[in-house]
Parts: structure tokens; sequence; C-alpha cells
């Protein structure tokens, strides 16, 4: 169950006095129902201030309520910004709580999906392989992790992430 939706990281980055706008701080894309690679990162201070943010707004004046969400908000240790989505041409990045439609503008779609560089909206999407973590799933089929190094670009703004690239079943 998904408790933080694509609407609601909008509206909170987007909300008067939010420290997230223009911040590019990965967040949450809504991945569907297909088994898509995606790019994930740690959790950092500033996904952990969104995440009071949004069970505060959500929950006003019910303490309880406002704990259990943050509870069940930092039990996730990961942010899965960036996939395909079971597609090949299309490519979503969440930064700042808004998803962003990229295209490929450099490398192959071929393993370690995802890895090149997109761009589109304003936004330049690199991502390089580090190392490899593991090239088969627990039930011994070829699937892969892989550590990478993402950069963002938006106008004047770049920030460096080190996250993990998810592919195969």
């Amino acid at each position: 169950m998904k408790i933080v939706s694509v609407a609601t990281i909008l509206t909170i980055a987007h909300a008067p006095g939010s420290t997230a706008q223009s911040r590019l701080i990965p967040t949450e894309i809504n991945l569907g129902d297909c088994v898509a690679p995606r790019i994930s990162a740690v959790k950092t201070a500033a996904h952990r201030a969104l995440d009071r943010q949004y069970c505060t707004q959500n929950n006003p004046g019910k303490s309880q309520k406002i704990q259990a969400c943050q509870q069940h908000l930092a039990a996730r240790t990961q942010v899965a910004f960036f996939s395909d989505r079971c597609t090949s041409q299309n490519y979503t990045l969440g930064i700042d709580g808004v998803e962003y439609s990229l295209k490929r503008t450099r490398g192959n779609p071929v393993p370690p999906y995802l890895t090149g560089s997109f761009a589109g909206s304003g936004i330049r999407f690199d991502v390089n392989q580090i190392r490899s973590i593991k090239q088969r799933n627990d039930d011994g089929i070829p699937s892969g992790e892989v550590e990478v190094l993402v950069t963002i670009t938006q106008g004047k703004k770049t920030k460096k992430i080190t996250g993990t690239l998810v592919y195969g079943p």
C-alpha cells in the first residue's frame, strides 16, 4: 500500500513556505503494476522533513495519527525516483514532488537498463554505473542491482546522488 501519493508530494513541495521546491530532492514516483527497472536512493533528512510535513498536513490536530503516519513512512528507507514504467521510450523522474517525463539522449536501453543520459522539461539526468551489486535475483533468474552515480541538472542547479538501479524480475 502506497501512502504518499504524487499529488500529495506535489502539494507539499509547492506549499507556501516549503523548502523542498528547487532543492533537487528525489521524490517517489508511481511505478504502476509492472516490474519496471527503477533507480532508488536512501532517504535523507530532507525526505524525512517532507514525510513529517505530509503527515501533519493530512492529520491536522490528530497527534496519534501523525505519529503513526511518521512511523510508517520512517520504515521506508528508500525512495524510487526514476523508471521507464515498463515502456521503452518514456522515462519518469521525480524531483521536488514533481514527475517529469524525459527522453533518452545517450546510451542504449540494454542491461543495466536506465544508464545513459536523459533530458526533458529543462532537466538533464545522467546515470553512470559505479559497480555491480547483484546479477541474479533470489530465485537465480538473471536480473540486476547496480550502484549508480546520478547527476541531476536543472538550470544552474546540479545535484549528484548515489543510487541503486534495479532491473529484471
